[in-house]
């Protein structure tokens, strides 16, 4: 818990820090307005600082294609864009997917197919509201997703098109999972 009153608050990255931070927040009068305007002022920080990157995009939807863009890895400002609930960076040569991708803990389908990545591990373990997932097109020959509360709700998941040889029993913890795509890997057994 946090409170907010006066100009008790530090510098202003520290104050965007602590409101990324935030379960419960009391304020005086007054004060919602100059926190409304501070979180518009961070939409068009993350604007700005994407279209230095030859991006334009609305940093107020709720959906992001970011398909064949060229990148090579994730944007730092896509950390800014916290309520992003579908994100496309398909047909790109993203390499790694950084830990700090847990952060978008609202996302619900992410297409990471057509990339040039090799390993995946636990990025995706606080990623509680992720329906889809798509890693097709990689260069992946193994995957772990160790058992995680986070990841009950994932549906659809597209491996084809990789390297995989064998899967992890880990796969059989995933519940909620309906549709599967193995198909054009080097697979001779699968998890029973």
């Amino acid at each position: 818990e946090r409170r907010m009153a006066g100009d008790e608050v530090g510098p202003q990255d520290e104050r965007e820090r602590e409101l990324m931070e935030l379960k419960k927040l009391q304020m005086k009068e007054g004060r919602m307005k100059q926190l409304a305007q501070m979180v518009e002022n961070f939409k068009k920080a993350i604007k700005s600082l994407a279209k230095l990157e030859g991006f334009d995009i609305d940093p107020y939807s709720p959906l992001l294609s970011l398909s064949n863009s060229n990148l090579t890895h994730f944007p730092q400002w896509l950390y800014g864009l916290l309520d992003i609930l579908q994100l496309d960076l398909s047909h790109n040569k993203i390499q790694e997917l950084p830990q700090s991708l847990s952060q978008l803990k609202l996302l619900e389908s992410l297409d990471l197919s057509h990339n040039l990545l090799e390993k995946v591990s636990h990025t995706f373990l606080d990623l509680e509201t992720l329906l889809n997932l798509n890693l097709s097109h990689n260069k992946l020959s193994d995957i772990t997703f160790p058992y995680s509360p986070a990841l009950k709700l994932l549906t659809t998941l597209d491996l084809s098109h990789n390297s995989f040889a064998c899967l992890d029993h880990d796969f059989l913890d995933l519940e909620a999972l309906e549709t599967l795509n193995l198909s054009h890997n080097k697979l001779f057994s699968l998890p029973v």
